[in-house]
Parts: structure tokens; C-alpha cells; sequence
């Protein structure tokens, strides 16, 4: 029997990510926890969507307690819930989602450690579900200014000769596409 996938790549993201543009214009009513994830509950029309997002798993979900809890939670409940969602993507050809609001943007990293920040429209983080210290350059804390983590690849958008020179230093192109360049 197959083992099940422990992490999502950057393909997934991009398939899930169009399975849930039917959810742009929609609205986020409720925000959850349960064990170790992030549930936030869309409704557009009348019918109820669920997304979730952990450290391996971000998509749709049916199996949801409706009354799940609130812990770390309540103050992002305050910035989002009533929000209309306008775009979803991914940052940076990562695994990092972005969701945007009209008063700023939910970001899920789902790199280790996993994290959600939500950003304002000035740029600044309002909320963040860990504080987090990465380098000497990263800093995730609210009140400061939101930078996505380093890239230590390169993006098969960047420009042709950056691509091209990426492949050259791995012995097969399957394993470059594997590690992401």
C-alpha cells in the first residue's frame, strides 16, 4: 500500500488553488482551530465552505466541527471575519498561499515551520500564529513589516538564462524540477 503524501509541493498548491477560485467573492464567516490546524469557514449564496491549513494539508474539507475552538484565533477573527475574499495564489512559485481581502491578506506558509500571518494593506503584519525568528534577516512579529522567506531556488518564471543555468548544475532535469531549480 502506498504511503500517504506528508507534504503538499507546489503543483498541489497550484491545483488547489483553482479548485478554490469558485471561492473569490465569497465571504469568511467563521474562523476556527481544531488539534493542530487552521479552519476558516467561506460562505457564498447559501451554501458553507470549509478550507483548511496545517503543516502538511491545505484544501477543502467536509469533516469539520462546527463548533470548533477559538484559541489564538479570537483577533484574527476580528480582522477578517464579514471579509469578501478577492484572489487566491501562490507567492513567490512556493509553497505559500496568499488570500486577499479588501483590508489586507491571510498568508500560509506551508513550509516548516508552518505558519498563517495576516498582513494589512500597509504592508505590516496585524496577526500571526507564531512569532517566529528565521536567520538574520526574517522576523515574523506583529507591528513589523511582512517579508515572505528566502528563496534558495529559482522560479521556472524567472528569466530564461537564470533557469537554463539552474538546470545546467544538476545531472538530470527531473531532479532539478524536483528540487525546484
Amino acid at each position: 500500500m502506498p504511503s500517504q503524501k506528508r507534504s503538499l509541493n507546489v503543483l498541489d498548491l497550484l491545483a488547489i488553488l483553482t479548485e478554490l477560485g469558485d471561492l473569490r467573492d465569497s465571504i469568511i464567516d467563521k474562523v476556527y482551530t481544531m488539534g493542530g490546524s487552521l479552519l476558516l469557514r467561506f460562505r457564498k449564496g447559501s451554501e458553507k465552505y470549509f478550507v483548511i491549513a496545517n503543516s502538511h494539508r491545505f484544501g477543502l474539507t467536509s469533516y469539520v466541527l462546527e463548533h470548533g475552538g477559538a484559541e489564538g484565533v479570537t483577533s484574527l477573527r476580528k480582522l477578517i471575519e464579514g471579509s469578501r475574499l478577492r484572489s487566491l495564489e501562490l507567492l513567490n512559485f512556493d509553497r505559500i498561499v496568499k488570500l486577499s481581502f479588501d483590508d489586507g491578506y491571510l498568508v500560509i506558509e506551508l513550509l516548516e515551520p508552518w505558519n498563517v500571518v495576516y498582513v494589512g494593506n500597509d504592508g505590516k503584519v496585524k496577526w500571526v500564529l507564531r512569532a517566529y525568528r528565521g536567520g538574520k534577516d526574517r522576523v515574523v512579529n506583529v507591528g513589523l513589516e511582512y517579508k515572505p522567506p528566502p528563496q534558495n531556488f529559482v522560479k521556472p518564471i524567472d528569466d530564461r538564462e537564470s533557469v537554463i543555468k539552474a538546470l545546467w548544475s544538476y545531472d538530470t532535469i527531473g531532479r532539478a524540477i524536483a528540487r525546484g531549480g
